[in-house]
């Protein structure tokens, strides 16, 4: 039976169990990288203060664990593995603190088997730092605020800068705790005090290098975020986007544990005072804030993950209180059981005989880059030719897969705006001598403009499945003159 005394060992117990089965999964994956991940071991040869989309975090962790175990599919997801269970460590401090260490284990395997920790858990993501700095600095929040002591402001500003060099919307944790300070009456005091607010003085501090990189660069970040959240579209209401996106957090979640949460949100006696508003006031803002995003335009489902760091810590309160023990059970067990099923996705479906096939494959875009790979490098009959397209993806793969400097490729860009990373540092120079490979780049009228030598090539087509293939159109082009059309 679990007590008080022995509950961070059978958390530790746990934690191990998982990860130990998490890291025998990721040694046997036999998927390239997401297109993301790919894209950050690219800005992971560079280290900067910013990138086109996100902040630094993510690069430089990318570079440390490369720099120990190599640039392999297995090292770069191994981040996940890595930091999630000190991630709920941070759930677990927090629940100890708040009502005891039963509560705080309950709320730890509930976040540590959400179905979207089992699959970022395999997935170099900005997610895995943001949640990792969210987790203890909620804890050293609440220490702070209970013990007003200086050491716990100025750690919780150290942890929120680099929060904030995670991902961006770390920003909403600041802004939840000082709703906190003005809503609840027993730390409202704190906002006359000067401790809180060298705190955010200190993770300003951290952070501004950041500011300065977009100032520099014209906050690429802003661009980039306007378009992928749709804000701008024509259509002021989304109402379909924003239904799909909280049924999506019963996946993100876990079924049974976002039913559980939102029935504690329908329970305003039992978390209307008291650190359980606290743990509210530090959950639902971020939910809400994501989806005005997706009722406005669009957001993707993990985006509201910062939500449930708190959320757990209501839910599994909630139900030790109510001395319901089972269900917590029953929640993590379909948890593991999701965890399992994805896994295990493609033995299941071979199996059952089920052939693989563009509609039941999550996992087709992680399928055939290496051949792609070696299809371009075929084409390839100069070593100082530069891979050209106007795509991310083709040249985010290509770098990774052949360990290629930046230098080797660019991006087909006539219209001179930045849509990613490869807009914003590389440039097609002008040169006679030359040659290029140009992959899906299609503007017949402009490249004969634009270069002295063009030779159409047969198109690379790598087959995943009868009905999912990767296609590229190859032209072989040399003598740029610059850009002679729009």
């Amino acid at each position: 039976m679990t007590t008080e005394k022995n509950s961070l060992a059978w958390l530790l117990i746990f934690l191990i169990a998982i990860t130990a089965y998490r890291v025998l999964i990721l040694v046997n994956y036999d998927l390239t990288l997401y297109i993301d991940e790919a894209y950050y071991w690219v800005w992971a040869q560079s280290l900067d203060w910013g990138y086109y989309s996100k902040p630094p975090v993510i690069a430089a962790l990318i570079s440390a664990v490369t720099s120990v175990c190599g640039d392999s599919e297995t090292c770069i997801r191994s981040i996940g593995i890595l930091f999630y269970p000190l991630t709920a460590l941070g759930i677990y401090a927090t629940g100890r603190e708040l009502a005891g260490g039963r509560v705080g284990l309950w709320a730890a395997l509930l976040f540590f088997t959400m179905p979207a920790i089992s699959l970022s858990s395999f997935v170099a993501s900005t997610d895995v730092p943001l949640l990792l700095c969210w987790s203890w600095a909620l804890y050293l929040f609440i220490k702070a605020l209970r013990d007003n002591s200086w050491g716990w402001w100025i750690a919780l500003g150290l942890v929120g800068g680099i929060g904030m060099l995670s991902k961006y919307n770390f920003a909403i944790f600041f802004i939840s705790g000082l709703l906190l300070m003005g809503v609840a009456k027993q730390y409202r005091h704190n906002l006359l005090s000067i401790r809180p607010w060298v705190t955010v003085l200190i993770a300003f501090l951290l952070f501004f290098p950041n500011l300065v990189w977009n100032f520099n660069n014209d906050f690429p970040t802003i661009t980039h975020t306007t378009e992928i959240s749709g804000v701008l579209d024509k259509s002021l209401f989304h109402w379909d986007e924003l239904t799909g996106f909280l049924i999506s957090q019963f996946v993100v979640m876990g079924v049974i544990s976002f039913a559980c949460y939102v029935a504690v949100l329908t329970r305003s006696g039992w978390w209307s005072s008291g650190d359980r508003l606290s743990m509210l006031i530090m959950s639902l803002p971020f939910l809400l804030i994501i989806s005005s995003v997706a009722l406005f335009g669009r957001a993707n489902e993990n985006w509201a993950s910062p939500t449930y760091i708190a959320g757990v810590l209501l839910v599994a309160w909630w139900l030790h209180e109510k001395q319901a023990k089972q269900v917590l059970l029953v929640a993590i067990a379909t948890n593991l059981v999701l965890m399992i099923g994805l896994a295990h996705f493609d033995s299941i479906k071979t199996l059952a005989g089920i052939e693989h096939s563009d509609n039941n494959d999550p996992f087709k875009r992680l399928r055939g880059w290496q051949e792609f790979t070696e299809q371009v490098d075929s084409r390839i009959h100069d070593p100082s030719v530069i891979v050209v397209s106007p795509s991310r993806s083709l040249l985010s793969y290509y770098l990774y897969e052949t360990k290629q400097p930046i230098e080797k490729v660019a991006s087909w860009n006539p219209r001179n705006t930045v849509s990613h990373h490869f807009d914003l540092v590389t440039e097609l120079q002008p040169g006679s001598q030359q040659t290029y490979l140009l992959l899906d780049v299609n503007n017949n009228a402009c490249l004969q403009q634009s270069f002295e030598q063009l030779q159409t090539d047969e198109p690379i087509v790598v087959t995943i499945h009868k009905d999912y293939e990767i296609r590229a159109s190859v032209i072989h082009a040399s003598g740029f003159r610059g850009y002679q059309c729009q």
